[in-house]
């Protein structure tokens, strides 16, 4: 090789450079300082709400702690375009948030803008507003839904007929397949009411379930619930029909079974023809206490909600 010639030794000479970045070197070695990378750049913080979900009466006032970080409150706003009229308002250390009167529980989702200096932060938050003052209307419509079953069904009258048509049979006042066809012949579907009611039963559980999402109202939930009331009255004239034509075998252990219409006991919480009625017994504090003449069938008349009646003679 002839080493005297210029091109030669240069090519040499770069090919004997270390190569940088293709192994054997330090990562601190190879790594290219930015700069002013080492500085602490600060970023105004977030506000932190206390919590991101209320639920707040109607027509009330609640304060929302809120670790401002330098920030302070400026405004909300929904993102549907309404805030169902809540008034919110800056506090020292977080925000008041005002509800308005409501005609079913309501939800709103909001966003709480804050500024620190430069900076703009929306914090969301969900807010939901309790129908304080349908709170008796609640609870009814609830009670209604949950003992429909046993008003639609009149499970208080066939009990009571029952143990009337087993009483009788039990003493040889009749005869066996006499009983078969009497106990056939309570049929609660045959009433005139049972399919309007029925119906106005399934619609009461749709609009109750609309009225907790704010899709109906307290006004529509109260039509409804008068509707159900005019209807079981009409629909417990069955019950009565069918024990006034066995009330000589009840006669023998109650003096009348037929007496008062179906309706709602707000005190006791469901339909009843018997609680409430003076004929049958009174009140004492919170319990309806049974007269006398009806002590052989406290097991079947129903007084309470926990109760359950039994619909055959022992």
């Amino acid at each position: 090789m002839n080493l005297g010639n210029p091109a030669l030794v240069l090519l040499l000479g770069i090919l004997t450079l270390p190569i940088a970045g293709c192994g054997g070197g330090s990562s601190g070695d190879s790594a290219t300082a930015t700069p002013g990378a080492t500085e602490n750049t600060l970023f105004p913080e977030r506000p932190a709400l206390e919590s991101s979900y209320l639920s707040i009466d109607e027509e009330s006032e609640v304060f929302l702690a809120v670790d401002l970080n330098g920030s302070s409150f400026q405004d909300f706003e929904n993102e549907n375009g309404t805030s169902l009229n809540i008034v919110i308002v800056a506090g020292d250390e977080g925000v008041y948030v005002h509800t308005p009167s409501i005609d079913s529980p309501k939800t709103v989702e909001l966003f709480l803008t804050f500024t620190n200096e430069n900076s703009t932060f929306s914090e969301p938050i969900s807010v939901h507003v309790r129908n304080t003052s349908a709170e008796t209307l609640e609870k009814r419509t609830r009670q209604t839904i949950d003992d429909s079953a046993s008003f639609l069904g009149l499970e208080q009258d066939l009990a009571l007929y029952h143990f009337a048509v087993d009483t009788a049979y039990l003493n040889g006042v009749i005869k066996h397949s006499e009983k078969n066809r009497l106990m056939e012949d309570f049929v609660p579907k045959l009433s005139l009411a049972y399919s309007s009611l029925d119906s106005a039963l399934s619609e009461l559980g749709a609009s109750y379930s609309g009225y907790r999402q704010g899709r109906v109202t307290d006004v529509e939930l109260e039509q409804l619930i008068q509707q159900i009331d005019v209807l079981a009255r009409d629909h417990g004239a069955y019950g009565v029909e069918k024990l006034r034509s066995i009330s000589h075998f009840s006669e023998i252990f109650a003096p009348t079974l037929t007496a008062g219409t179906l309706s709602f006991s707000e005190q006791a919480g469901f339909f009843s023809r018997f609680v409430g009625h003076p004929v049958y017994g009174d009140w004492h504090g919170q319990t309806f206490q049974l007269k006398p003449p009806y002590n052989m069938i406290t097991s079947l008349l129903r007084t309470s909600l926990s109760q359950d009646v039994l619909c055959d003679a022992i």
